[in-house]
């Protein structure tokens, strides 16, 4: 139970990442696109996940959403970074480097300061 409880909270954190990553090489992308993107780098990920967290970082300002008109069928909902969120991308990014990297080298005989 501990390790599934461990392994939600890390996907929780990496897929936000992923997100931000995505939509600032990518942007603007409605939901399936974005999901589409995920599933084809390895991180498959449901609808019921991803709408949430795309509403969340909606509301904290790292997304702007937008909608579009199609000639054929319904509008689509566009997402892309904010200035906002495209500085929290950079600093993830190096955040997750460290961890990486400190992870990386436990048990190479140096200590590591966290």
């Amino acid at each position: 139970m501990f390790l599934k409880n461990w392994f939600i909270q890390i996907r929780k954190g990496y897929l936000e990442l992923m997100i931000l990553r995505i939509l600032a090489q990518n942007s603007p992308l409605y939901g399936l696109q974005i999901l589409q993107e995920l599933d084809r780098r390895g991180f498959a990920t449901k609808e019921g996940t991803l709408y949430p967290l795309l509403s969340r970082l909606t509301k904290e300002k790292l997304l702007k959403p937008q909608w579009q008109g199609q000639e054929k069928g319904v509008p689509k909902k566009y997402y892309s970074l904010t200035d906002k969120g495209t500085k929290l991308l950079g600093e993830m990014s190096e955040e997750f480097q460290s961890m990486y990297l400190h992870f990386k080298n436990l048990g190479q005989g140096e200590k590591d300061e966290l």
